[in-house]
């Protein structure tokens, strides 16, 4: 793709009222009918990352807001991409042209960040007056030399005080995986820390709501399908016409074509080369719980298969869902083996952390029978069958103690993992 800029704002190196030709070359994000991100060389000055705002309505609006925090941002000295012009094309859309950032990855992509970098990068940013409203670890890139750099500049506003800054901070901690809270709550140090663990839960859930809307739409992460035989929504990536065929399968050629794994009276769940698939009958909504508590979980760090679609019938009385394959042991076979007290006592603070979060956000796995927790060679917790997820509701205290109920209840069957089925929610750490 060429498009033929005119540049509105720019710098010395790229002069307003120039027009210059940007030459895509590999397309890095796209968000359908708003924008794309992509690497561009823009005539012979080189490559540069562009963002290019092709919304009928909301493309100036969009690359002006860009382009005006890229700049505040640079010129309080934050380490963002450098800015080079503001565009406009002959098609009404509009663009922004910055620093192309070589050898850089995702902080949610890599292991190797600190916490108190992510902490120290945030703090430049409040002190310089502002604060980012869209606070997850995509929005921070980390280079070869641990460097952190902003990007999502337009996702930026002013601070307008002590209030909203621990407001931010909540939303930090809400956006790092369960596992480095306590990390995070160090690295921020008190008395701030204190503040923000007990405003982080409604922050948490509000987040998740947005989260769950995003799961069922078109977006950078998913695509969303609704046709004559229903609707669809497919992680990127996945959405392949064999697949696609799944949906519109009958019961029995499934069981023909693929590996039964169980069947009940309103249930198939069978497995296939790359993944499993669970499909249900008479029944309405347990593939779209599945879905959207899959997805949930894995945002806050927990293990369980990654869903890769779910579909419903246009009548509701079908869905299913596609996820990935899990090599886990259950739950209850792991406790049987001879396995080191150090290990057993891992699975222990998984457990308890894994219920004392669901509780924390008002959550229901609705299902917690031993057979529903897999553990990996490495005793990391994974978690199956989520087809009775909820999410808050009036009832949601009375879902948490049926959940921790049914849980204890798996050590007088189980004796041998009563260190675990009795957890205690202290040995949590969270």
């Amino acid at each position: 793709m060429v498009v033929i800029l005119t540049i509105v704002e720019g710098s010395e190196r790229f002069p307003p009222g120039e027009s210059w030709t940007i030459a895509r070359e590999r397309s890095l994000r796209a968000l359908p009918g708003r924008r794309e991100v992509f690497r561009a060389r823009v005539g012979e000055r080189g490559v540069a990352l562009v963002k290019h705002d092709i919304h009928p309505r909301k493309a100036e609006a969009d690359a002006r807001a860009e382009w005006t925090w890229l700049t505040r941002l640079a010129s309080a000295g934050i380490a963002v991409p450098q800015p080079y012009f503001l565009g406009r094309a002959e098609d009404g859309s509009w663009a922004v042209a910055m620093q192309f950032l070589e050898s850089v990855r995702p902080m949610d992509a890599c292991e190797d960040w600190s916490m108190e970098d992510l902490v120290a990068c945030v703090r430049r940013v409040h002190a310089a007056g502002f604060l980012q409203t869209d606070l997850h670890l995509g929005n921070f890139l980390v280079d070869a030399d641990r460097v952190l750099w902003v990007i999502d500049a337009s996702s930026h506003r002013c601070c307008r005080g002590e209030r909203d800054r621990l407001a931010n901070w909540a939303l930090l901690r809400a956006n790092v995986t369960v596992d480095r809270w306590e990390a995070f709550d160090r690295a921020l140090g008190e008395p701030d820390a204190e503040v923000v663990r007990r405003r982080m839960p409604k922050v948490q859930r509000e987040r998740m709501r947005r989260y769950r809307k995003k799961c069922v739409r078109t977006c950078s992460a998913f695509v969303r399908i609704e046709d004559s035989e229903g609707l669809c929504v497919m992680k990127r990536g996945w959405d392949e016409p064999e697949l696609l065929a799944l949906r519109k399968a009958r019961v029995e050629d499934l069981e023909s074509r693929l590996v039964t794994l169980k069947k009940a009276s309103k249930c198939l769940v069978a497995r296939g080369d790359r993944w499993v698939i669970k499909t249900h009958w008479g029944t309405r909504g347990r593939a779209r719980r599945a879905w959207l508590g899959g997805h949930a979980l894995r945002l806050l760090g927990f293990q369980t298969p990654e869903p890769l679609a779910y579909w419903e019938s246009r009548d509701g009385h079908r869905d299913g869902l596609l996820m990935e394959i899990d090599e886990g042991q259950p739950l209850q076979e792991w406790v049987r083996g001879n396995h080191a007290p150090v290990l057993r006592a891992k699975v222990a603070r998984e457990v308890a952390s894994f219920l004392e979060v669901l509780e924390m956000l008002h959550w229901s796995h609705g299902d917690t029978k031993a057979s529903n927790f897999h553990v990996g060679p490495k005793g990391d917790l994974r978690v199956i069958d989520l087809d009775s997820f909820t999410w808050e509701g009036p009832r949601w205290r009375r879902r948490v103690a049926k959940d921790d109920e049914r849980f204890r209840r798996n050590a007088r069957k189980f004796p041998e993992g009563k260190d675990i089925f009795d957890y205690d929610r202290a040995r949590s750490a969270r």
